[in-house]
């Protein structure tokens, strides 16, 4: 036992914390699957952060005006906005 009465702690467990995501939980994940997302996710969210610093990094795009005199002008100016974008 520990300070104030508490049990020491001692690790859970894979199967103890599978019964506690199916049982108590109720997420029909197992360990290995929550294991899994948090890796995809950690990925995810650090290209996220990457894809934003070089966004920020570059100027400003200019829109195409919102009152194009017709259907041809407007098609011209977005043309003319996509020549001037990077290809991927």
């Amino acid at each position: 036992m520990s300070a104030r009465g508490h049990a020491d702690w001692k690790p859970m467990g894979t199967a103890n914390y599978n019964y506690l995501l199916r049982r108590v939980l109720l997420l029909p994940f197992d360990a290995a699957e929550v294991e899994m997302l948090g890796k995809v996710e950690l990925v995810r969210y650090r290209a996220l952060e990457a894809w934003l610093k070089h966004r920020s990094s570059h100027r400003r795009i200019r829109r195409a005006p919102a009152d194009s005199a017709d259907q041809a002008d407007f098609l011209r100016s977005y043309e003319r906005g996509c020549r001037k974008s990077r290809p991927f």
